[in-house]
């Protein structure tokens, strides 16, 4: 029950027509040229804040970058520093490793020579050695 209608532009069908002067006079584009007009002050108007603040934020984000870089070669410092330490404290546990078998391997020969010097007969046998520390 609803009617037959054509487009206003009866050219998008293909038919003729399409430059009917009834249907070009119909067609006032002052109306669309007004929307048009508002809405571009109106776009412009929104554009002008944000791209203020896109502004400011640009700003920002190239303080934070200087910033991260800024402690990121702190950073870097820190890990060179640890590695230093890390390596004079891989020397001094060496160093006392080594000290430690100095120390068990000392003990070992004393041993070894208390034994020795109980198998030599009394007359010949030296005296007990005592170790001291002071100085």
């Amino acid at each position: 029950e609803i009617p037959t209608f054509l487009p206003i532009m009866r050219g998008t069908l293909g038919l003729p027509g399409a430059r009917d002067p009834e249907v070009l006079e119909g067609l006032d584009y002052r109306p669309w040229v007004r929307l048009t007009s508002r809405l571009q002050a109106h776009l412009a108007a929104c554009a002008q804040p944000l791209a203020a603040d896109q502004i400011a934020l640009a700003g920002k984000v190239k303080e934070a970058d200087t910033e991260v870089s800024r402690l990121y070669s702190q950073m870097v410092d820190k890990q060179r520093a640890n590695a230093r330490h890390a390596e004079r404290l891989s020397r001094v546990h060496e160093v006392a490793h080594q000290l430690s078998r100095c120390n068990s391997l000392l003990n070992q020969t004393l041993q070894d020579i208390e034994e020795l010097n109980l198998l030599l007969p009394e007359e010949k046998r030296l005296e007990p050695f005592v170790w001291s520390a002071e100085r």
